[in-house]
This record gives C-alpha cells, sequence and structure tokens, in this order.
C-alpha cells in the first residue's frame, strides 16, 4: 500500500476528514449512525467519534473541508479518488459534499453514440440510459464535467449554475 502525504498529512487521514464531514451532514439529514456506518463503510463507533469531533484530527478535518468546498469540482474529485479507491465511498463523499451543493445545466447532443464512458466515469452515478438516451440527474450530478471532457463525441454540455459551496459554514 502506498501512503502519500499532501501538506504533511497522510492520504488516509485526508479520507478520514472527507468521512467525517460526510458523516456530519448524512446526520444532518437524519441518516442515522448505522446507516451513515454502512455507506462510508466503517464501524458505528467510528461514525460516533466523527459526529463528536473526537477524529480525525483537526488538520485532516481542514484539508477535507478545503478538497469539499474550495476545490473545483473535477479537481476535488480527482482528489477524492486519491485519497480513496473505493467506488461506493467516492460516490457517497462527492455526492454528500458536492453534488447537494452544486447546480448544473446539461444538455445531449444528437451526436452521442451511447458509447457509455460518461457512465463509467461518473463519481455519483448521475449518468443512465433509458429508450437509448443518455440522462444526466441534475440533482446527483457534482458538475466536475469528467463526462464532458471524456465524450469522444463532445456531445455532453455541463455548465455549473450555482455553487453553494462558498456558503457552507
Amino acid at each position: 500500500m502506498f501512503v502519500y502525504f499532501y501538506g504533511g498529512i497522510m492520504t488516509q487521514h485526508i479520507l478520514a476528514g472527507l468521512r467525517a464531514l460526510t458523516a456530519k451532514k448524512l446526520r444532518e439529514k437524519g441518516l442515522t449512525h448505522e446507516e451513515i456506518a454502512k455507506l462510508l463503510k466503517v464501524d458505528r463507533t467510528v461514525i460516533t467519534h466523527y459526529l463528536a469531533g473526537r477524529i480525525p484530527a483537526k488538520e485532516a478535518v481542514k484539508c477535507a473541508k478545503v478538497t469539499a468546498e474550495k476545490f473545483y469540482p473535477r479537481d476535488a474529485v480527482l482528489f477524492i479518488k486519491t485519497v480513496c479507491n473505493d467506488d461506493d465511498i467516492i460516490n457517497t463523499i462527492t455526492e454528500t459534499l458536492i453534488s447537494d451543493n452544486i447546480d448544473v445545466d446539461v444538455a445531449i447532443s444528437n451526436e452521442c453514440n451511447l458509447c457509455k464512458i460518461c457512465m463509467d466515469v461518473c463519481p455519483t452515478k448521475a449518468i443512465n440510459i433509458d429508450d437509448n438516451i443518455i440522462h444526466i440527474d441534475k440533482n446527483k450530478c457534482c458538475g466536475c464535467e469528467l463526462c464532458q471532457e471524456l465524450c469522444p463525441k463532445n456531445a455532453i454540455f455541463l455548465k455549473i449554475i450555482k455553487d453553494k459551496r462558498s456558503e457552507l459554514d
């Protein structure tokens, strides 16, 4: 296992910071400790510690907050993917910390050939196919633009309308 450092903080601590921030947001939405633990793939007691502010270290939470609230969505997603290799956890963190605070406008042109690359790269699983047409769920989209960037037909047009992350406390 590789251990990377970011500003003197090991990536495993940054991931703990992202999990702690996510746990707090999910608790605010009314999820139980057990439900949050299942989504973040940690023991329920870890969630209790996160919510009480006992762990992780303040520096890790600060780094996680900067990632979630200040990074451009694409950069935040790529950074989260750097510190976590579990797609389900990446989905939960990204959807909770970024998607819930980003409003996007999306359009898909007729050039789309249903190659599904966009579906494969979407960290929040916001893209699906219905009746041979690609659909992007604006409520789940985090605005990372990876789908748009990697579309071989340039058929996806995505624009961030409002980024409410800077309004968070």
